[in-house]
């Protein structure tokens, strides 16, 4: 059986998924022997090996660190490893300094067609009664790099009618911004998208581009293929710019682990529930409703004066501070706080200092400014 990226995608939006994350860690035994611990979040079996379903948690977290000019984005693993019947007592004596890896996949799937999550090195390890907490750091990607101005194309696939998941990390151009835009050159980008989803949703996908590229000048312009083309203002060769932000993509932020819960917070959301959907509604800007679909394990509930509507979504957990608008947004980003899912400007400004996401059923993505 072969997986292929579109096969990855489609299993991603199917209700009859059944992930698994795996983990190997290299480590030193106490008699300072090379071992490969393999754990799941379920148990797994390969032709030659078992990973034991002792993961309960995998974590990843992307996080800037202050003082360091432009942006940096060292990504961290926090893995969870219960010991309950201290049948692992014995790693309290190993070394753990070894290389870390991680895979996504169906519990029905060969190994060889999960997907690489994380590649890594254990940094930290902690015994906390009757599990085992360790920290791991990222050895794949590059910290502290700008990426010069150039022509890209950005390839993205359409996760329903308002998620995106970008599948290459483009290598340019930043948009400026506190700069005149004459000085600027203008390139052509391309973003191809996946068709699969039924033409009426066609509508959707300047709304999402738009999101993506908040803050930059741009034009649209859609092709009769189904494709979206953009002009976007690029920071010439050899000129000096005073501020930069993000640039236009980068690496995957998934969401495929199972049905979750989305979380509306804010003062005067009303929520109601009916035959097929449920609304959360929030008065005083303009009538319209957040609609999501129901299912059996949907809730909604107000706590105190901070109302939160819960609703599942085929995909994560997302958390949503009030009115901030979330998609294509980066470590170090400066970002419009907004009225919640109006777009109603509010005048404030925040910038993102950490996304993290989690490996786990529901999974959890949450934005803080």
């Amino acid at each position: 059986m072969t997986i292929s990226d579109s096969d990855f995608l489609a299993w991603a939006r199917s209700a009859r998924r059944r992930p698994v994350v795996l983990v190997t860690l290299n480590v030193m035994d106490d008699t300072d022997t090379p071992q490969v611990l393999r754990v799941a979040t379920r148990r797994y079996t390969t032709a030659t090996n078992v990973y034991r379903g002792r993961l309960v948690d995998f974590e990843l977290d992307w996080e800037m660190e202050p003082g360091v000019a432009g942006y940096s984005e060292p990504q961290l693993a926090e893995l969870e490893i219960v010991n309950d019947n201290r049948r692992l007592d014995a790693w309290k004596g190993y070394r753990f300094d070894g290389q870390v890896q991680a895979w996504l996949g169906d519990r029905s799937w060969d190994i060889a067609d999960f997907r690489s999550q994380f590649v890594g090195q254990v940094t930290e390890f902690q015994s906390e009664r009757d599990r085992f907490r360790i920290t791991c750091r990222d050895t794949q990607r590059k910290l502290d790099e700008i990426a010069p101005a150039a022509d890209f194309t950005i390839t993205a696939k359409k996760i329903g009618s308002a998620l995106l998941q970008m599948l290459q990390t483009p290598t340019g151009p930043f948009a400026p911004t506190e700069i005149d835009t004459a000085a600027f050159t203008a390139l052509d980008t391309t973003f191809p998208w996946n068709l699969s989803q039924s033409e009426s949703e066609d509508a959707n996908r300047l709304d999402v581009i738009d999101a993506i590229l908040q803050g930059f000048p741009i034009d649209y312009g859609p092709d009769t293929a189904g494709k979206i083309t953009a002009r976007v203002w690029s920071q010439p060769t050899g000129s000096s710019i005073h501020k930069t932000i993000k640039p236009l993509a980068h690496p995957e932020i998934e969401r495929i682990e199972p049905l979750g819960e989305i979380t509306l917070k804010g003062d005067g959301w009303e929520v109601t529930r009916e035959d097929a959907t449920i609304k959360a509604n929030y008065p005083g800007y303009r009538t319209e409703s957040f609609t999501v679909a129901l299912d059996s394990q949907t809730d909604a509930e107000a706590l105190g004066d901070d109302r939160l509507a819960r609703f599942n979504r085929p995909f994560d957990r997302l958390e949503y501070p009030v009115g901030l608008a979330l998609f294509g947004l980066e470590l170090g980003d400066e970002v419009p706080i907004q009225f919640p899912y109006l777009g109603y400007e509010s005048g404030q400004y925040g910038r993102v200092t950490r996304i993290t996401r989690r490996l786990r059923a529901p999974s959890t993505m949450e934005v803080w400014v």
